[in-house]
């Protein structure tokens, strides 16, 4: 009995000291599977500059290697990981410390939610401690900022930020704000495969020859305008004219209708 009731004690210690150092690790495993939900956030302006993105009057911290810009038809444009995103037309554009800060609007149709949740496996923080009296964290866990943004073609892209909310025993739990880059995931519309391939059997251009534009639906409604930016004619000394080329895509049989030069 007694050698049970040791076993049983050790057991116990052992998986809290687990629990304790591999927590973190372990809740942001569970975290891919499932998150609670806690809250819908505000979205507002918007606004994008290098190194910040903000929604809803609220600043969000992004890392240096997400491109913004904006493309031939002033409107946002984000590149992460060789994809570009459209969000839309600008608003007004000034001055940022690096490059230009930029204030946009979705566009007609456009789904957007930004919302708040959080894991559901908390770990306990035994070791922490300050040196000056102030009160500490008995636990922690993870908490998502996550914003996702969806085109009427299908294509989106999401962004989620992660911090740490750290359990105080007279305030609670509180956002430990970590300004931690957003992890991004650009899909690429149900219409974009017929484009590339469009352009690599009736020009021979493969993707390394130029680069995609989305211009949104046709003032018909009928189709999806993708511009197809040759990379060469950026070299020339007015942008348009050239091979650059808008492609229209049936917005129902998703087939390529037509080409036009772009101007």
């Amino acid at each position: 009995m007694r050698l049970l009731l040791i076993r049983a004690l050790l057991f116990t210690l052992g998986s809290y000291v687990v629990w304790v150092f591999a927590g973190p690790k372990i809740a942001a495993l569970l975290d891919r599977i499932y998150t609670v939900a806690d809250a819908r956030l505000a979205l507002g302006n918007f606004s994008l500059q290098p190194g910040e993105f903000d929604i809803g009057r609220k600043r969000w911290f992004l890392s240096a290697d997400l491109l913004i810009g904006a493309d031939s038809r002033r409107r946002v444009t984000l590149a992460a990981a060789g994809r570009i995103f459209t969000f839309g037309p600008v608003q007004s554009c000034s001055a940022a410390p690096v490059g230009s800060c930029y204030e946009f609007l979705g566009d007609p149709g456009d789904e957007i939610s930004f919302e708040r949740s959080r894991s559901w496996l908390a770990w306990p923080t035994p070791l922490e401690f300050s040196i000056m009296g102030a009160s500490m964290t008995s636990w922690r866990r993870h908490a998502y900022r996550r914003l996702f943004w969806k085109k009427s073609s299908g294509a989106s892209i999401e962004m989620v930020w992660r911090d740490e909310q750290g359990y105080f025993a007279k305030a609670g739990w509180t956002d430990g704000n970590l300004q931690i880059a957003p992890v991004v995931t650009i899909r690429a519309s149900r219409f974009e495969g017929a484009v590339v391939n469009y352009l690599l059997e009736k020009k021979g251009w493969k993707g390394d020859a130029y680069r995609l534009e989305s211009r949104g639906v046709s003032s018909d409604g009928l189709s999806d305008v993708t511009a197809a930016i040759y990379l060469q004619d950026l070299k020339g000394a007015e942008p348009g004219g050239g091979k650059s080329v808008e492609i229209f895509v049936d917005r129902k049989s998703g087939k390529v209708m037509r080409e036009v030069g772009w101007q």
